[in-house]
């Protein structure tokens, strides 16, 4: 049986949830509850047809998500009940997940330019902090994202995730 943040994840990006199943089991949830926050953001612009509600869409999701990394209790809302445990244990870093959202807020109702980056950077940070054994693996994993970016812009492909999740083996 699927977590709600794998089933998410599943339904919106198939390559990530695979990838998410090679990861080390002490990360595996960890980064799904980030993608699945990555896809709740981008879902706020493909519901609300209305930019104001988009933007207090967005700014509920910042106040809950700062409210977690302030120790306070999760939302009754699955993605926030998941990513509770991860950001109480001090992981991931606060400024990763909060550019992220910042993104959404400021291209609303466009789709950020670089919220690819953005999610590849909350990743590692999240990879690095739950597997520091493999240090010299992340470090090789965020040298193929960067070039890969500089040859073909911000997209993100599978394959790279798969170099990156390689890489940090």
């Amino acid at each position: 049986m699927l977590s709600y943040c794998a089933d998410l994840v599943r339904k919106h990006s198939r390559d990530d949830l695979l990838l998410c199943l090679f990861m080390p089991a002490e990360a595996r949830e960890a980064v799904l509850a980030v993608y699945a926050l990555n896809i709740e953001l981008a879902q706020v612009r493909e519901k609300t047809s209305e930019e104001l509600i988009g933007q207090v869409r967005l700014a509920w999701w910042q106040e809950a998500v700062e409210a977690l990394y302030a120790g306070h209790p999760a939302r009754d809302q699955p993605v926030l009940q998941a990513l509770a445990p991860v950001i109480a244990s001090g992981h991931p870093p606060r400024e990763s997940v909060m550019a992220l959202i910042e993104n959404y807020r400021v291209h609303f109702p466009d789709s950020p330019p670089d919220i690819e980056a953005a999610m590849d950077e909350a990743t590692l940070a999240l990879l690095r902090a739950l597997c520091p054994q493999a240090e010299a693996g992340w470090r090789k994993a965020r040298n193929i994202i960067l070039k890969h970016r500089r040859r073909h812009g911000q997209r993100r492909n599978g394959w790279l995730n798969f170099k990156l999740l390689v890489a940090g083996m």
